[in-house]
């Protein structure tokens, strides 16, 4: 769905004709449900929202947090790539997570080369 929306964005669709355009991409059972409910979405927003509750699966939510609870960066892992790992699980998790918790995650799996480094500098969020 994320990608979607992306390209969405990149192609300058307006919500409307996301609207129009999306049962194209779905197949199945998802386009049989879009089919019997695309009178109730009255956004884009709305059906990324519907959409999501209808499939995603209950215990990705727990998956995402035993794997930010556990991350560590590994020793050929640019700082980058982990920082986003991290901020993805993070969101997953709770999308309204504070900073502060978003810090603590990444600290807790940082390498510890770049532990100095980092809390010499201190972030504060």
């Amino acid at each position: 769905m994320k990608d979607l929306t992306a390209t969405f964005r990149m192609a300058e669709i307006t919500e409307v004709q996301a609207l129009n355009i999306i049962p194209t991409f779905l197949e199945g059972h998802p386009k049989q449900w879009f089919n019997e409910n695309n009178t109730t979405f009255e956004s884009w927003s709305l059906f990324k929202t519907r959409f999501l509750h209808t499939y995603s699966s209950p215990s990705s939510k727990q998956i995402a947090s035993n794997r930010l609870r556990t991350r560590q960066q590994r020793h050929d892992e640019a700082v980058i790539e982990y920082y986003t790992d991290v901020m993805k699980l993070c969101k997953l998790v709770d999308p309204s997570m504070t900073d502060a918790s978003k810090l603590d995650h990444l600290y807790h799996g940082l390498k510890s080369s770049l532990m100095k480094e980092v809390l010499r500098e201190a972030p504060l969020t």
